[in-house]
């Protein structure tokens, strides 16, 4: 196995492309950056080293990582546009934002900002939802910023391999008062990361 994981901030990884980690699509694979440019809700392109295009094995890691955030891209293309990976479509649903039931407490107001300057359009708002519910599984942040820009609607697909700590965290959720994605509360980067890192640290250091 490969050493695969997502660019969360550009303090984490400052050679990094900005635009690629305000949108949460750049990813560290063993010292090498792999960027994956969404063209619409089904292809990316993937920005990366030839070795990794090259390398089967490691190429299925890499989409496998991205995908466990962005299920619902299943077509990607080298920076040829030619295909190199395909998977069966996903079904998305349009509803609205204000019926969906948030997993997190808080929101960062660093990252809402960094969300608003790329939303432009519902193609922007796909997001990933508990089997059966309408718990989101990723993606506060993005709506969170798509109400202020007054959007009202988002697509959204089943993640079938969400983890069941999302129901404990829905439940702490809905007993702090937050049934809507405007129920949340935004913080600064600093408060972000010591209250919402350190829960969720503390909640799965439990489990284990």
């Amino acid at each position: 196995m490969s050493d695969i994981k997502r660019i969360e901030s550009l303090e984490e990884y400052p050679c990094a492309d900005p635009q690629y980690v305000s949108r949460h699509t750049a990813f560290l694979v063993d010292q090498a950056i792999v960027y994956f440019e969404i063209l619409n809700p089904e292809q990316a392109i993937i920005h990366c080293d030839k070795k990794i295009l090259e390398n089967s094995a490691l190429l299925e890691e890499v989409i496998q990582e991205f995908r466990f955030y962005s299920y619902h891209i299943t077509q990607f293309l080298n920076e040829q546009h030619q295909l190199v990976k395909k998977f069966p479509s996903i079904e998305l649903t349009l509803v609205e934002i204000n019926d969906l039931q948030p997993s997190q407490f808080y929101v960062n107001q660093e990252k809402i900002l960094q969300c608003s300057s790329w939303i432009e359009n519902l193609h922007h708002l796909i997001i990933p939802v508990h089997p059966n519910t309408n718990f989101i599984c990723d993606g506060h942040t993005r709506l969170y910023a798509a109400l202020q820009k007054g959007f009202h609607k988002c697509y959204i697909y089943t993640a079938e391999e969400s983890g069941d700590y999302l129901l404990d965290f829905v439940k702490m959720a809905r007993e702090r008062n937050i049934f809507h994605v405007a129920d949340l509360q935004p913080l600064s980067d600093s408060e972000y990361k010591a209250l919402w890192w350190q829960f969720c640290d503390d909640y799965f250091a439990r489990k284990n």
